[in-house]
């Protein structure tokens, strides 16, 4: 459930767009993938590839560092595990304006929990994080 000390906007669905504080949001792909172990620990097993698409809309430059994308199952929200590979490319380095940047992220979620999911952006500690919900395939 949200927390009062980690705003969020009200949640959208995983296929919208949005336009908060001169930044554009979307989740424009998920791929179902096989995730791979990268280090002790980790579990391989069924995961999702997204692909997150920023539109810097703003005067200023957007710090891409400091982007976090989580996923969560069900109402309950539990967190999805992640992994690096195959193929994962988190956004980094400075998103000058009017530029688009785009990473890969992987989240081990099994395809019988693909029905609820809550995907959170983070993206600037002063602004509410973006939420998107809903089935993936």
């Amino acid at each position: 459930m949200p927390d009062d000390a980690y705003p969020e906007l009200e949640p959208v669905p995983v296929d919208s767009i949005v336009d908060t504080q001169g930044l554009r949001v979307a989740l424009t792909r998920f791929e179902s993938v096989q995730g791979e172990v990268q280090g002790p620990g980790e579990v391989a097993g069924a995961a999702v590839r997204v692909t997150l698409s920023l539109t810097n809309e703003g005067d200023g430059d957007l710090d891409l560092d400091l982007v976090v994308l989580n996923a969560f199952m069900g109402n309950q929200r539990d967190p999805a595990e992640t992994y690096e590979q195959p193929g994962g490319s988190p956004v980094t380095g400075t998103l000058a304006p009017g530029e688009t940047a785009e990473g890969v992220y992987l989240f081990r979620i099994p395809e019988d929990r693909r029905g609820d999911v809550t995907f959170i952006v983070d993206y600037r500690q002063s602004e509410s994080a973006v939420v998107f919900r809903g089935a993936i395939s």
